[in-house]
């Protein structure tokens, strides 16, 4: 949690036109105190700053009465003004988040509608730019059939996008290409691109009356455009799939800033959903991480549980909560099949062999029947089968 921290508020900047006589003394290096006086859409913000008000811009979720210790970073045609250890309270965040995202939709039912924009199985017919970015975004889903290693659960929760924001300042230093290619909401934010280029061309052109050019891919597939992006059929496609992605970008958004909410001396907790593919079906694998306090007076670092769910056609719904307190561990596995339930205390004394071997001690391993929703708190999203 901390890594999303640093990498969504220490590195935001304000931005303010450098015309205004009242800025014409700074120096680079010098610092100032603001005030945020009144928070739009789009990361605009007036500010208060030497007795004067100016509009501002900044990716940081900020709102209204805030105080702001800034560092001029930049003079230029713009001022550049860096946000010095800005602390964000839990209700200025959540307020933040009320003001700036867009309403949140389902991940699952977007890429249900990219699986078949992907196969091109019914429905309006798109350009094949839009067809091809669909089908790379179901495709880079981690595929969960057959036995998964920590090593790859491990690189599918990385690829999850709510570390993209971390993972593209490494890259400014780093000279690995491709190295964000399955990231899942850098294929989002792509495909929102591609969108937007491709039913509001310039911003306010209209609609362009000619097709996307088709990769030699795509034509090795048959896979050609087939409809004009002026067709309104397509046009209100294209719009539909745009919202979609826009919501299921804010789902992300969210998860990414209620990170950020950590109040000293009790609990918190971050929510990850990680979309993957078993067989030809998307499924949705559930994260839920906590942190607490310790009650052994000082050891370690606190309490750490996670708890993950998952829901599979073989095995029904299943749930998963480990504790670790230093070097002891303890698994709780809950399943909603009795056969599953039976199956899974079959291979406890395994499981404990295995925590063993890499140096943890299991306090209790047990497996329960039935499945607690309330580890997922306004987490409500079905599972759906979207083979073709």
């Amino acid at each position: 949690m901390e890594s999303i921290s640093t990498s969504l508020v220490t590195q935001q900047l304000l931005t303010v036109a450098s015309n205004h006589a009242q800025l014409s003394g700074l120096a680079v290096g010098q610092q100032l105190s603001g005030t945020v006086l009144t928070v739009a859409q789009q990361g605009t913000v007036t500010l208060q700053l030497n007795q004067a008000t100016f509009t501002a811009r900044t990716t940081l979720p900020l709102i209204a009465g805030q105080s702001l210790a800034l560092v001029v970073e930049k003079i230029g045609p713009e001022i550049r003004l860096r946000i010095l250890d800005q602390q964000l309270h839990p209700s200025n965040l959540v307020q933040a988040i009320r003001q700036q995202l867009p309403k949140q939709g389902s991940i699952i039912e977007l890429l249900t509608n990219l699986h078949r924009i992907a196969r091109q199985s019914g429905g309006t017919r798109l350009p094949g730019s839009i067809t091809q970015l669909a089908r790379h975004v179901v495709d880079s889903l981690t595929q969960i059939s057959g036995s998964l290693s920590g090593e790859s659960v491990k690189q599918a929760i990385l690829n999850s996008g709510h570390f993209l924001e971390q993972r593209l300042l490494r890259l400014l230093s780093d000279s690995h290409r491709g190295a964000l290619e399955r990231d899942f909401k850098a294929g989002l934010v792509r495909l929102r691109t591609a969108l937007a280029d491709m039913v509001n061309p310039g911003g306010s052109r209209p609609v362009r009356s000619r097709s996307a050019p088709a990769t030699t891919n795509q034509q090795a597939h048959g896979n050609t455009n087939t409809a004009s992006p002026g067709d309104a059929a397509v046009v209100k496609t294209l719009n539909a799939l745009s919202q979609q992605v826009e919501s299921a970008l804010a789902r992300i958004q969210l998860h990414q800033l209620t990170s950020l909410i950590e109040v000293e001396g009790s609990r918190s907790a971050w929510n990850l959903e990680l979309p993957v593919r078993d067989g030809d079906e998307v499924q949705m694998v559930r994260f839920r991480i906590e942190k607490r306090p310790s009650s052994r007076g000082g050891q370690g670092g606190g309490v750490f549980s996670t708890v993950v769910s998952i829901e599979l056609p073989s095995i029904g719904a299943m749930q998963a909560r480990l504790t670790l307190s230093g070097d002891l561990i303890s698994v709780v596995l809950r399943a909603e099949r009795d056969a599953t339930v039976a199956l899974a205390q079959s291979h406890l004394d395994g499981l404990c062999d295995r925590l063993r071997n890499i140096g943890l001690v299991p306090e209790s391993v047990v497996c329960a029947s039935g499945i607690h929703e309330a580890d997922f708190p306004g987490i409500q999203q079905p599972l759906l089968d979207v083979q073709a």
